[in-house]
């Protein structure tokens, strides 16, 4: 599964010890809505939530990011399955 990076927002951190066990969920998705040339697509945004445990419990949560980024297509490769867009690049957020 590889690493995480944990941010101080998230309490009981400490509790956690070498060897333990952890039950770790991680998905990811991606949709994509298309206009014609003039049609309005939602402006680029980004919502973030933490939920954590209340101090002295065991440690746990759950961290959602959700972005949204309108982009005109650029070019398309067809045999790679690959679309070129502008502006910049989509990025991945790495927890």
């Amino acid at each position: 599964m590889g690493h995480f990076a944990v941010s101080d927002a998230v309490k009981n951190f400490h509790q956690i010890k070498p060897g333990d066990q952890l039950n770790v969920e991680y998905y990811e998705s991606v949709a994509f809505a298309v206009a014609k040339p003039g049609e309005t697509l939602a402006p680029t945004s980004r919502f973030n939530a933490l939920g954590t445990r209340e101090p002295g419990q065991k440690p746990g949560g759950v961290a959602l990011s959700v972005g949204n980024t309108s982009a005109t297509v650029q070019a398309i490769d067809r045999e790679n399955r690959q679309v070129t867009k502008s502006p910049g690049h989509f990025k991945r957020r790495e927890w």
